[in-house]
């Protein structure tokens, strides 16, 4: 399971690692089926990578385990989408590429490989992003919709 926190400085987090400040676990297994009113105990790092179009980044994920049920929680900055190694702003701008049809697919990734050299972003890729944002299209709506916009 992940949780998803704020950072408030992209930079500050990745300079820091493993020593970020990152935010206190939950008093209480986040699990349905325990729900057990204990302390999660810290259970190590992952790592992922983090690929926002100039660069391919490392970063390390801050896991808790309970120690009832043994299933880990993990904290995942708010920068970083859940199984999506790309950027927000990389998948939204190639989406709208394809779904707008603003150029073609060749040429639309041909240019993404002249302005971000170090990154490998396929037909096949985007062909994935575009499969799973329809396939999802129901939740994602319900999730702009919860959005307040007067915050």
């Amino acid at each position: 399971m992940q949780i998803i926190f704020h950072v408030d400085n992209i930079e500050g987090y990745l300079h820091k690692g493993k020593d970020y400040n990152f935010p206190a676990p939950p008093d209480r297994c986040p699990y349905p089926d325990c729900k057990c009113r204990v302390k999660l105990k810290k259970h190590g790092f992952y790592y992922r990578y983090y690929l926002d179009g100039s660069n391919c980044i490392k970063i390390a994920i801050r896991r808790y385990i309970c120690p009832v049920c043994k299933r880990t929680l993990s904290y995942l900055p708010d920068f970083c989408i859940p199984h999506f190694q790309y950027s927000f702003n990389m998948i939204v701008k190639s989406l709208k590429e394809t779904l707008t049809r603003g150029k073609t697919l060749t040429s639309f990734i041909s240019g993404l490989k002249r302005n971000f050299s170090t990154i490998l972003f396929s037909r096949q890729h985007i062909y994935f992003y575009t499969k799973r944002i329809m396939n999802n299209l129901s939740f994602i709506i319900y999730g702009l919709r919860q959005i307040d916009p007067c915050e």
